[in-house]
């Protein structure tokens, strides 16, 4: 009896073992953009749809006004437009800009990440078989 438990046991350890090896193997093909697909920034309203790349631009110009108002140590707030930076409260930590939850999108090399990055857009060859996207631009916060 104590041989099929411990039988049973080396079995289970090996399969969670081969498993976990299988994972890490194909870990960094699945969450992650195929390095042969372009991170774009600029010349949005030239490849892409005018709602979509003015939402880019909003996200970039929040990204980019948050982290210099923690460049200079103050709390980022997003009232008006473009996000205020003002002194921080007593207590008040300010904000992690990057973070997928505020103004930053999915890492394009890291997507389960929560660390994020600036706003991007991809080209996708909207005719391949292989994509489901049925638009050539893929914007980060729809990954």
């Amino acid at each position: 009896m104590l041989y099929y438990i411990i039988l049973i046991i080396l079995v289970v350890i090996l399969v969670i073992y081969f498993k976990k090896i299988k994972i890490e193997k194909y870990h960094n093909y699945i969450f992650r953009i195929p390095y042969d697909k372009k991170i774009k920034y600029k010349d949005c309203l030239q490849n892409c749809d005018r709602g979509s790349c003015l939402k880019l631009y909003n996200k970039a110009l929040l990204y980019d006004n948050c982290k210099k108002c923690r460049e200079k140590g103050m709390c980022f707030s997003r009232e008006l437009i473009h996000g205020v930076c003002n002194p921080c409260m007593k207590g008040e930590k300010p904000i992690n800009c990057e973070s997928i939850y505020q103004f930053g999108c999915k890492n394009p090399y890291n997507l389960e990440d929560i660390d994020g990055v600036r706003p991007y857009y991809i080209m996708v060859d909207a005719n391949a078989v292989n994509y489901a996207y049925d638009t050539k631009c893929k914007f980060c916060w729809n990954l």
